[in-house]
């Protein structure tokens, strides 16, 4: 494949530049090679500066991670909390045994483990005692098909106090459609199609976009605010 930019230093020219190099990255799987304190996560340094500056621009007392996978995530975000001094961190997933592990790390001790499913309301009922905190973060990345984002949406927003963030990453499956080996149906089957249907029955809430001024995101549009 050619690529062609008529010049770089445009605004479409840096559009194209940057999407050309997320889909390379994504391609060659740079991204699953990411780790934080020693353990795996699934994301890209640009969305980590960006969630690490929204942490201690926001100091929530509360964040909530919907899909950990292994926990480096969790034990990123409980990183800046320790050196704010408070605030815990919940990481939710329907299996959370690869994730155990970060229990017994240093940064552990900030951690909450809960398994099931993010898109059901029930799942608020195991952290209930955990929701008389009004400063809190959520993070969705976890199932990334349109009807499961649409749910978790709907679980979490009520929790985002005013000036709080929702952020949906993995909009970026828009993008990658035609990649070479992604599965059909990515086009429209992703969480920017739930960000979408969200905003429009939502206007409390609006994107940040200052928040993929790095370039290169797993959540291009993805950080929402409410107003």
């Amino acid at each position: 494949m050619k690529l062609e930019i008529e010049n770089i230093y445009s605004e479409d020219g840096r559009k194209a530049l940057t999407e050309a190099y997320t889909k390379s990255m994504w391609s060659a799987g740079v991204y699953q090679k990411t780790t934080w304190c020693g353990v795996p996560l699934l994301q890209i340094p640009e969305d980590m500066v960006i969630l690490a500056e929204l942490i201690w621009k926001l100091r929530p007392k509360l964040i909530i991670e919907c899909g950990i996978y292994k926990g480096g995530g969790l034990l990123l975000y409980s990183s800046i909390l320790q050196l704010i001094g408070e605030g815990c961190v919940i990481g939710i997933d329907v299996n959370i045994t690869h994730a155990i592990p970060v229990k017994t790390h240093p940064l552990g001790d900030r951690i909450m483990l809960v398994q099931g499913d993010s898109g059901s309301p029930k799942i608020l009922d195991q952290i209930r005692h955990k929701l008389t905190e009004k400063n809190v973060l959520v993070i969705l990345d976890s199932d990334h098909c349109a009807a499961h984002v649409r749910e978790e949406l709907k679980v979490f927003s009520p929790l985002i106090p005013r000036g709080g963030y929702l952020v949906v990453l993995d909009g970026v499956m828009e993008i990658l459609h035609d990649v070479p080996g992604v599965p059909p149906g990515w086009d429209k089957d992703n969480p920017e199609t739930a960000v979408k249907e969200f905003l429009a029955a939502n206007a409390d809430f609006e994107r940040d976009m200052s928040c993929n001024r790095l370039g290169s995101s797993f959540g291009p549009g993805g950080y929402l605010r409410r107003k």
